[in-house]
């Protein structure tokens, strides 16, 4: 057989092997082709250098060796991106390198052969001049070959790990910025997907009951591709080792398959041959707990494994799975967040319906049993209704201990920041507690060291309410000797103080295995069923939280049968205002003045004699009447003595008839301190005290009990009695109209017989309805206002009396509820109504209530009011300045209060202004705080609800008519400076 037709022969078997379409086929057919290539490139040279046609050329003529040529090239071709040629089609840096070599490899030795043969004899043979100059090529094109495969190869590692880098990426940000499973999902397998270029992407996730792997997610980069595959898979589940899925969850690493549909453990394979698809991996999402599921990823053409991707996959399987179990953590996290908010709600609602329910009855057990009282009783019929009320009054407490417990215990309890009087509130406390203790002839004292401020910045309510709840116990486990209570402060810096209290009591003591127990929720010392002493167990336990909140703690030190000191601190801010004692020396009236003590109780001397230094007072004190007697008859001076009623062999009374009867100094003024709740028996000479005092001792009391001593002394035994302090009188002409809203029977009878007792009458309304029908057909100056009525309830009434009526013509209302817990008050007061009374009613509180209503007739305008800024007497309750006096001692002290507040409100009102200007309802609630809380303090009432109002809107974001309201307030101070400065400057 010819050259020629051998040639042809082997181009026809590289056809013929390109026709199979595999990998192997291809790079054989290319090898196969390189034959003919030679022997036709070798003919087509030698016939160039022999100037037309070469004898000695393999091939003859020269366009057969140019079709043979042209057919080995054409199987070269004829698969580009398959077997040798593939490298020098790619798109990589290898390929384009070969593209630009290649052809500068086949001419540069042709014609340097050329150039040679022209030149030389040293080849005159054009065949083998021609061999020469291919195998030149041969070589060359080799090399370049080899350069671009490894230029090639040396791409492709850094795409795909630029490719892997881009995929973590994509994947880690995903899981940082998706919010749930269901959004992060999908994005990380299209991210997987688009990286690295596969076409269709399956999740599958762990159904533990079925213990099996359900299809859960989707992608596909293009619609179709792959859709047939998908819709199967989604009806699919995988056991462990069955197919691609089951594999991955066997061995617990990333799986990759050549070709899905040669492989015989993967039962879709016929699903992803019609798709198309052939070329698949997965890998495992596993968690710190295990398993979790599976992502698979299926590609159009057939890939050989990658160790690196697989690598990259169980990795990316590990971070997947920590993200899902932490979301499913939150999740679960969340969903139980959920019940217990509905529980806390659930208990919160139950509690407020319990409130409702025991206060309704309450109130008329306690008002009626105090009107009871009142009437005219026998001694046995007096017991009875004392023993109601007692009885019902310990029943609120309960009700009320219950309820703060669990709004601390759900964190809806909130503090105030107001100015507080440490001393006020101190003997607020002691005063609280005083009846019981005289009841038991318990002693009981109260002191503050001079040092400490007198006034700070706390919630003045929770404070007294520590101290009540352990002076009341200690009150309660002391069965005889005293109770005393102790304060002091110390500096923290920055002008916060931390505030230090002691209540020490002389009582039973506790057992130190049992000082554990006393701070636990529902738990007591004694909890036996023979057990002395009563109490739910949650005092203590509230006051701890309490304490806690205001930033101190608590604690106890005690001893059997000698009696416990209970401690707590709290942090404050100290105020400008002068110290709890100095103001009381600062007038130097009582400078220099010599004061007898005469108390048998060592704790009462050691506090009074403290106290009178404190004002400049010299003190000589004992324990002994006829110690006292011995120094007055020795010539000793004195100016005044306090003498104790209860001492032992001689009491009070008669030590001052024995004082009275020594020639020395018969007018002696004489101050009684007694603790006996029973009146003294009357005496032959009412003059025998200028004062008698019931202990615990009010210290303005004594303050001023001694200046009218010292007066009645100067003026020769007779001096006028000062000036009582201003009550808040009704005129006579002042009459108010009063409609009372109650659609209980029992309610609407205590309610009634309470206004009687204060002098009013009131027509009766059922319903919200009714109510707004009244006032149709009268004007009324105040409704005492039921918020659960049927068919229009309370809340609703307001709203619609605010609507109809401006604030000129419509009566005041005032809520008279038993909805009593935390943030009832905000919701009567956003709905309309002025004021807020809990039931059960204390009549003193219904009393002030009312005393702050003005009759129609009497009221002004808004716009009126706000043309004529005058300092009218309306603008200032000057009862508070006066009981501030009487705290802070004397009217300097009151004085310098007032002009902080004079100094610092203008700021406070350009901070709301501008506030309200920007819309920050945060710092218009801030500012309008704290001048609700200054201005209460000093009496100015109207400006202190209207900022309370303008913090009620702000707290609710409500700030659109800030401006305007701001306006309003400025308007207001226009009125309480004038009135401030004319009340201390007299």
């Amino acid at each position: 057989m010819s050259l020629p037709l051998l040639l042809v022969a082997a181009l026809a078997v590289a056809a013929l092997l390109l026709s199979w379409g595999r990998p192997w086929s291809f790079r054989l057919a290319q090898l196969l082709a390189l034959w003919p290539t030679t022997v036709a490139l070798i003919s087509l040279v030698a016939h160039l250098y022999a100037g037309g046609s070469s004898a000695a050329a393999p091939l003859k003529p020269p366009s057969v060796a140019a079709v043979l040529l042209a057919l080995a090239v054409g199987i070269f071709c004829a698969r580009s991106g398959r077997g040798l040629i593939r490298v020098v089609m790619s798109k990589r840096a290898g390929g384009v390198l070969a593209r630009r070599l290649l052809p500068a490899a086949v001419i540069v030795p042709i014609v340097l052969g050329w150039l040679v043969r022209h030149r030389s004899d040293v080849l005159s043979d054009e065949l083998g001049q021609a061999t020469a100059v291919v195998v030149n090529i041969l070589l060359f094109a080799s090399l370049v070959w080899v350069t671009a495969v490894s230029m090639n190869r040396s791409d492709r590692e850094r795409s795909a790990g630029e490719r892997r880098l881009a995929t973590q990426y994509a994947t880690t940000y995903i899981l940082a910025q998706a919010g749930s499973l269901s959004e992060a999902m999908p994005q990380i397998l299209e991210a997987i997907g688009k990286s690295l270029d596969w076409g269709l992407a399956l999740r599958w996730s762990l159904d533990p009951e079925a213990n099996a792997l359900r299809c859960a997610e989707v992608w596909m980069a293009q619609t179709g591709r792959g859709q047939e595959l998908a819709d199967r898979s989604r009806q699919m589940t995988f056991e462990s080792g069955v197919g691609l899925p089951g594999r991955i969850w066997r061995e617990g690493r990333a799986q990759w398959i050549t070709d899905v549909v040669r492989d015989t453990n993967f039962p879709r394979a016929p699903y992803a041959a019609r798709d198309g698809l052939h070329g698949a991996c997965g890998f495992p999402i596993i968690g710190p707990s295990g398993f979790i599921g599976v992502m698979e990823f299926f590609s159009p053409e057939i890939r050989e494994p990658a160790p690196d991707i697989l690598e990259m996959f169980d990795a990316t399987g590990r971070q997947i799975g920590q993200f899902v179990e932490r979301k499913i953590a939150e999740t679960e996290l969340e969903r139980a967040k959920l019940a217990a908010e509905a529980a806390t709600q659930a208990k919160s609602q139950f509690l407020a319906n319990m409130s409702h329910e025991i206060r309704t009855p309450m109130n008329a057990v306690i008002g009626m049993s105090n009107l009871l009282i009142d009437t005219n009783l026998d001694a046995r019929q007096r017991e009875f209704a004392e023993t109601i009320r007692k009885s019902g009054d310990h029943l609120m407490t309960v009700i009320d201990d219950i309820l703060d417990f669990s709004k601390i215990e759900s964190g809806k309890l909130d503090l105030e920041q107001e100015p507080c009087v440490l001393a006020g509130c101190l003997e607020e406390s002691l005063q609280l507690v005083a009846r019981t203790a005289q009841e038991k002839g318990v002693e009981l004292t109260g002191f503050i060291e001079p040092t400490t401020p007198g006034v700070f910045l706390t919630d003045a309510g929770r404070l007294r309410q520590i101290l009540v709840n352990l002076l009341g116990n200690a009150v309660k486990f002391t069965d005889a000797g005293e109770v005393g209570v102790t304060g002091a402060a110390a500096p923290l810096g920055g002008g916060r103080w931390e505030i230090h209290f002691a209540v020490r009591d002389t009582g039973v003591g506790i057992p130190a295995d049992r000082l554990d127990r006393l701070f636990k929720s529902f738990s007591q010392v004694d909890v036996s069923t023979t057990r002395r002493y009563g109490g739910t167990g949650l005092g203590l336990a509230i006051c701890k939280r309490l304490s806690e909140l205001m930033g101190g703690r608590i604690w106890v030190e005690s001893e059997p049968g000698k009696g416990s000191t209970f401690h707590f601190t709290v942090a404050a801010v100290a105020t400008d205002a002068p110290s709890a004692s100095q103001p009381l020396a600062c007038a130097g009236e009582l400078a220099g003045k010599r004061v007898l003590i005469v108390d048998d109780n060592a704790t009462n001397r050691r506090m009074l004699r403290l106290q009178l230094e404190t004002w400049g007072i010299f003190s000589r004190d004992t324990e002994s009447p006829a110690q006292a007697l011995e120094w007055i008859r020795q010539g000793d001076p004195y100016d005044l003595a306090l003498l104790d009623y209860q001492m032992p062999g001689m009491d009070g009374v008669a030590l001052a008839r024995e004082i009275h009867a020594v020639p020395r100094d018969p007018s002696l003024p004489l101050i009684l301190l007694s603790s006996v709740p029973q009146p003294l028996a009357p005496e032959p000479r009412p003059s025998a005290f200028t004062a008698v005092l019931g202990k615990p001792v009010k210290l303005s009391l004594l303050y001023a009990s001694i200046l009218d001593a010292m007066g009645r002394e100067r003026a020769s035994g007779e001096a006028e009695p000062g000036p009582s302090p201003p009550q808040a009188v009704r005129p006579t002409d002042a009459v108010l109209k009063v409609l009372l809203a109650e659609d209980n029977e029992v309610n609407r009878s205590v309610a009634l017989r309470m206004l009687e007792r204060l002098g009013y009458t009131a027509d009766v309304a059922v319903n919200g309805r009714e109510v707004l029908e009244r006032l149709e057909r009268s004007a009324y100056d105040v409704v005492l206002m039921d918020v659960q009525m049927p068919e229009m309830d309370g809340l609703e009434a307001s709203r619609a009396i605010c609507r109809r009526w401006p604030e000129s013509r419509r009566p005041r209302i005032i809520a008279m509820t038993a909805e009593a817990m935390e943030g009832d008050r905000e919701t009567c007061i956003a709905a309309g109504m002025d004021d807020y009374i809990a039931k059960p009613v204390d009549l003193a509180v219904l009393r002030r209530a009312l005393d702050a209503c003005r009759p129609l007739a009497t009221r002004r305008p808004v716009a009126e009011a706000a043309s004529v800024p005058s300092a009218n007497s309306e603008s200032l309750d000057r009862s508070v300045l006066h009981e501030l006096r009487e705290q802070l001692g004397d009217a300097e002290s009151v004085h310098k209060v007032v002009t902080t507040f004079l100094h610092s409100t203008p700021g406070l009102l350009a901070a709301l202004r501008e506030a309200a200007g920007k819309g920050d309802a945060t710092e218009v609630r801030r500012a309008a705080h704290a001048l609700k809380s200054s201005s209460a303090m000093l009496g100015a009432r109207a400006l202190s609800r209207a900022c309370e109002e303008l913090e009620r809107l702000s707290r609710l974001g409500n700030v659109a008519d800030a401006p305007a309201r701001v306006a309003a307030l400025e308007a207001l101070y226009v009125d309480v400076r004038p009135a401030l400065e004319a009340a201390t400057a007299g």
